[in-house]
């Protein structure tokens, strides 16, 4: 089973930095939606205005083809994002420049919601976190890569 472990480590790196972007304090925690329910954000500041979805994933997968999954699942988090009561600020941070790319460019076709109700971020790891990540995503790759006979 792939190991997480780095990933997590990333996250926590990132929410430092929003910390520090903000002026905040952040943490992981459930809002409540407009709906009814509730979705846990990766991280919302301590007043409840700023609500964020961090990703860690690139844009490509291992063998270069759009990461499809990852796509559909950054779309899925801006959905919640969307619908998070009594946030004021809604912000996706992204670690990879190729995903804040691909959604700027989603954006200025219509297809991605604007800058006034979803910001984008990009959000630079260390080097050595940055390795360690993308040695984690090759491992993952690996695991899930069909072996041949």
């Amino acid at each position: 089973m792939a190991n997480t472990k780095v990933q997590i480590q990333a996250e926590r790196w990132v929410v430092r930095e929003l910390e520090r972007m903000f002026g905040v304090g952040f943490a992981k925690s459930k809002v409540s939606l407009t709906w009814g329910g509730a979705f846990e954000f990766d991280a919302v500041s301590i007043d409840g205005s700023v609500v964020a979805c961090v990703s860690t994933s690139k844009r490509r997968t291992a063998r270069g083809r759009p990461a499809i999954g990852k796509l559909h699942k950054i779309r899925s988090d801006v959905l919640f994002l969307l619908n998070a009561r009594g946030a004021t600020q809604r912000v996706l941070v992204f670690t990879d420049a190729g995903m804040v790319a691909h959604f700027e460019a989603e954006r200025a076709r219509g297809r991605f919601p604007p800058l006034d109700q979803v910001e984008l971020r990009f959000v630079r790891l260390p080097d050595e976190l940055t390795a360690a990540l993308t040695a984690a995503q090759r491992d993952a790759a690996v695991e899930v890569s069909p072996r041949s006979t």
